[in-house]
């Protein structure tokens, strides 16, 4: 059985900051590689599919000289090898959000006796789509694998291929754990204002009467 980490409030904190910044150098390392033929820069190298617009992009950054092709694939491989650290950063952030969340949400339900078996069936699919992150930074290797190598090798057709169908999977896996955590943050917010309506005032201020008559 898989056990489901029960990350603290501050690691998830610390994990989403690093993403932040992670993905900020990113950005700041593919700025130079956007052009009119790879208008999102590597993004678009990524989702090439064939190897023909592989080596467009690719001879998209070699057009001006040949001083500045290499300055541009050495920034290319690097950027390639700097999103290894990026996709620990980005996958570990989305997770322990999930995580997180769906654990804080469940209490809250706890609290107020909300807890339902249709509940439980959501916040068991919140926490796999936890574990998706961590999936997506899989085929983000195998995809920064294929780029790799035709970076240094030539565009292949098959590698083109992969890389593709790997970057495709990863971003709809990250799409859905943001989602995800949106939603769950989104209930959190729900479930909070309405613990702090009228309706729920009067009813705790009619249990402690209750308690004190009692006494």
């Amino acid at each position: 059985m898989v056990t489901v980490p029960s990350p603290s409030y501050s690691s998830t904190l610390r994990w989403s900051l690093w993403a932040l910044i992670t993905m900020a150098l990113s950005i700041y390392i593919n700025k130079p590689l956007q052009n009119p033929h790879a208008t999102q820069g590597i993004i678009s190298y990524e989702l090439a599919y064939t190897a023909q617009r592989s080596h467009d992009i690719l001879a998209s950054w070699g057009m001006v000289s040949v001083p500045s092709y290499a300055r541009l694939l050495q920034l290319a491989s690097f950027g390639l090898g700097f999103d290894f650290l990026f996709l620990c950063s980005y996958s570990t952030a989305i997770a322990y959000a999930c995580f997180y969340n769906a654990n804080l949400y469940q209490q809250q339900q706890q609290k107020n006796a909300s807890s339902t078996s249709s509940l439980s069936s959501f916040l068991t699919f919140s926490r796999c789509i936890g574990f998706g992150a961590w999936i997506a930074a899989m085929f983000d290797s195998v995809e920064n694998v294929g780029l790799l190598v035709q970076l240094f090798n030539g565009p292949q057709q098959t590698w083109a291929a992969v890389a593709g169908v790997s970057a495709t999977i990863k971003f709809t896996l990250v799409i859905i754990g943001l989602l995800n955590f949106i939603v769950l943050r989104t209930l959190i917010m729900i479930s909070s204002s309405s613990r702090r309506s009228p309706k729920y005032a009067n009813l705790d201020s009619t249990t402690m009467m209750s308690s004190n008559n009692k006494h």
